[in-house]
């Protein structure tokens, strides 16, 4: 059984420890402040820094403590812990030193602490800590069970020996946890934005340009460097007579590249960059046609658009906008492809043997009569082409 203590045990300790602190105070200034700062005093003395720092550190456990035990109502017997973990600590300082203990000392040339034992004490307390809370529950440790407590205490000065180790892997692992989460969380927000931007496009070709624009927004929300999502919104502000805000979104977006996007994307943005500065006469032809080249550059894609879209309807007679995107001329249709020429099958002297010929889908071969030979026309190419 774990002998309880009293309960005012606790407060006489903290004015214990605080009549200590003030009484090393009051010695420090009066040795080592004869005609000197005090501060200088404690930087010439790792002594005094050292004792200074263990007395923090005690106190700040001392406050950790009560508050885990006072308020939140664990077991006295956590104690151990921070007890034992600082103890591990400072035997893994005085073998990692090679037998030595290291003070704690401050630089003033290179303004550097150097925290000595003191620091694997620290290091010790949380690494004991992380590794008593996390193998708590896979240990089964229980206060009602005596064997609880040499384990948690073997655990906790091994931990603390191995302060630096465990908390640099307990931080890995955490950090790895906490990527993991981003990841998944940025899937999220992707699919996410990716339904929405879905939904846009389909709301947008309902007519309802309201309700489109309502998508994209949320989308970009969820997902604010979207260019899908940008040009939805765009689109659908143009046909809510909103114009100039569809220009200042596409060319907002246009004006923070990422590393995310792609060639195609950029493009899409300087097209609707430039449709939007022609409605609103904010743009001339020179430059007009300086950013389509760059556009088709990156989206050879973008040319055939160029020839329909309305809102280009103002460089369709340049020659110039003619030559970049291959469009015909404003009342000169397209030239034709020239129809493949198949050559003539040579006049044959003989009947064609029936299992030669081709035969079209809409004359089908009723069943249980032959078919009648025939030879294909000239002007076929020697064979009747068939739609699939």
């Amino acid at each position: 059984m774990l002998i309880q203590a009293p309960s005012y045990i606790v407060p006489l300790g903290y004015v214990a420890g605080g009549a200590v602190l003030t009484l090393v105070v009051l010695a420090i200034r009066k040795h080592f402040t004869r005609g000197s700062d005090t501060l200088a005093a404690l930087r010439a003395r790792p002594v005094v820094l050292t004792i200074t720092a263990s007395l923090v550190l005690c106190a700040s456990v001392a406050l950790a403590m009560y508050f885990v035990h006072s308020v939140l109502k664990l077991h006295v017997s956590y104690w151990m812990i921070p007890v034992f973990g600082a103890l591990g600590g400072l035997a893994g300082s005085v073998i990692r030193n090679r037998n030595q203990l290291t003070l704690v000392s401050y630089d003033s040339a290179e303004c550097s602490v150097r925290l000595g034992f003191v620091g694997d004490m620290v290091l010790g307390l949380g690494g004991a800590t992380a590794t008593v809370f996390l193998l708590g529950s896979t240990l089964n440790f229980s206060v009602d069970d005596p064997k609880t407590y040499p384990l948690m205490i073997s655990i906790a000065m091994i931990a603390g020996v191995f302060g630096q180790l465990v908390i640099e892997r307990a931080g890995r692992e955490l950090q790895h946890d906490v990527d993991g989460l981003k990841e998944q969380t940025k899937k999220l927000k992707e699919s996410g934005a990716t339904s929405l931007v879905s939904a846009s496009i389909v709301q947008y070709e309902q007519g309802d340009f309201q309700a489109a624009l309502t998508a994209a927004q949320k989308a970009l929300e969820m997902e604010p460097r979207n260019i899908a999502a940008t040009v939805a919104k765009a689109r659908a502000l143009k046909k809510l007579g909103k114009l100039a805000e569809a220009l200042d979104v596409t060319q907002a977006r246009l004006d923070k590249p990422a590393s995310t996007d792609t060639a195609a994307q950029r493009a899409a943005l300087i097209y609707n960059v430039v449709c939007y500065r022609l409605l609103l006469s904010k743009i001339q032809t020179t430059e007009a046609l300086t950013l389509l080249k760059e556009a088709f550059e990156k989206d050879p894609q973008l040319k055939k658009s160029a020839c329909t879209d309305s809102d280009l309807k103002t460089l369709w007679p340049d020659p110039q906008f003619q030559a970049l995107s291959g469009c015909p001329a404003p009342g000169h249709a397209a030239p034709a492809a020239a129809a493949p020429v198949t050559p003539t099958a040579p006049p044959s002297t003989s009947t064609t043997p029936a299992s030669s010929v081709p035969v079209t889908p809409h004359a089908p071969v009723t069943p249980g009569t032959a078919p009648t030979p025939s030879t294909p026309p000239a002007s076929s190419g020697g064979g009747v082409t068939s739609k699939p």
